[in-house]
């Protein structure tokens, strides 16, 4: 997928790499694509792409069935197995309110995903924030609503 600045010394770097190795990978047509076309392919399990790069990006709440279901729109590696379902069905069951018991189904999940590969993550990225302690009411926590409830106590910062 084209779009940022290092989208094509990094495919190009892929692609120096698997030549290396005795695999021959080669662009789609020639080109990176735009991102709407790019994802088009995908979607369409489009028989020229055997091999992609792409990014995704997860909120607070653990569950990864928007990725990783049978049937979610954005499991492009099509990546599908009846226990892979059946974890996932069990993290978001009347059960796994239990906090205790949704963490073990999804360590119980991310080790079938470390066993079965079906992708391989090439690039982390967190989101830090820095909050003040003047500021209360901020709350990122599963679930809650944080933004209305935000203030802060005094017009000086706490040093």
């Amino acid at each position: 997928m084209s779009g940022s600045d290092v989208a094509e010394p990094l495919a190009k770097y892929y692609i120096q790499s698997w030549k290396k190795i005795g695999l021959n990978v080669q662009l789609v047509d020639g080109r990176l694509h735009e991102f709407n076309s790019f994802y088009k392919m995908l979607e369409n399990d489009d028989p020229k792409v055997d091999i992609f790069g792409g990014a995704w990006g997860v909120g607070s709440d653990p569950d990864p069935s928007g990725l990783w279901a049978k049937d979610a729109q954005y499991n492009f590696p099509r990546w599908i197995n009846d226990e892979n379902n059946q974890l996932l069905e069990e993290g978001n069951s009347p059960a796994s309110m239990d906090v205790k018991h949704r963490v073990e189904i999804y360590d119980k999940w991310q080790e079938l995903l470390q066993d079965e590969v079906p992708v391989i993550p090439t690039f982390y990225q967190y989101g830090l924030y820095g909050v003040n302690d003047r500021v209360k009411g901020w709350d990122l926590t599963n679930g809650k609503n944080f933004l209305p409830d935000v203030s802060v106590t005094s017009n000086n910062p706490v040093k």
